[in-house]
């Protein structure tokens, strides 16, 4: 932790702990909390991001109307090495109401969304699978949530807590 606190890095990098281990959306929770940006991007421990994931999410929030976005995910490597990110509005979806075939293979727990998403709808008090629940209450407020085609992770399902 510690190398990992005092390395310069080319961004300010904020650590926020915990004394125990919590659920994913406990742990979402607190750092939507502590950040300070309008743009959250959620980002799990046994994913690899693309190197552009953040650009590419950065390039969508800021031209078009976006609330919430999700997108795919690939399993062993990227399927594009490179995105077009002027491209990459034409492979959103734009999500009216609950569509569980579309929502069915997409990866529910590394969302970008704003802070007004944010600070309207929490990962609290939620039964079942708390990321599908979460994204779910989410797309009945928001109008504006996106669905974007391209892989923008690697997940890997061994290193994922449900896999122990």
């Amino acid at each position: 932790m510690k190398q990992l606190q005092d390395h310069p890095w080319p961004f300010h990098l904020k650590i926020v702990q915990h004394e125990s281990q919590l659920l994913a959306g406990a742990n979402r929770n607190a750092a939507c909390q502590t950040s300070t940006g309008d743009l959250l991007i959620c980002q799990d421990a046994d994913d690899v991001p693309h190197r552009q994931r953040v650009e590419v999410l950065k390039y969508l929030f800021e031209n078009y109307k976006i609330d919430f976005l999700i997108h795919k995910f690939s399993l062993g490597k990227f399927q594009i090495k490179h995105f077009d990110k002027t491209e990459m509005a034409d492979a959103c979806d734009h999500i009216l109401g609950i569509d569980e075939d579309k929502l069915r293979n997409q990866p529910q727990g590394c969302p970008a969304l704003t802070r007004e998403v944010f600070q309207a709808v929490r990962w609290e008090n939620i039964m079942g699978d708390e990321d599908s629940a979460y994204n779910q209450i989410t797309q009945k407020i928001f109008k504006d949530y996106i669905i974007l085609e391209a892989s923008l992770l690697i997940y890997r399902p061994d290193l994922s807590i449900s896999s122990k």
